[in-house]
């Protein structure tokens, strides 16, 4: 994580993790320091724009806006181009 020597005090466990909701890529979002270090690096996003980018053709398929988009409409097996390997 970049968070440039500030002290960390949680951390996540293996196979731990926490989610971006979905929301936050059609809204500007607000998050602590810490958040905002760990959503920066390249990993996440990667993974950011590979979740927009399904929404967007999902939401283009099926003519809807993607702010009106709930994700968990989306099925499972869709939701990751790696799903299709």
């Amino acid at each position: 994580m970049d968070a440039h020597g500030e002290k960390v005090g949680e951390y996540l466990t293996s196979g731990e993790f926490y989610e971006i909701p979905y929301r936050t890529m059609v809204r500007c979002i607000s998050v602590c320091f810490i958040l905002e270090a760990s959503m920066r690096i390249q990993p996440t996003c990667m993974s950011i724009g590979e979740a927009v980018g399904i929404a967007a053709a999902w939401a283009k398929k099926h003519n809807i806006q993607v702010n009106a988009l709930d994700w968990n409409d989306i099925p499972a097996a869709e939701r990751s181009y790696v799903s299709k390997m």
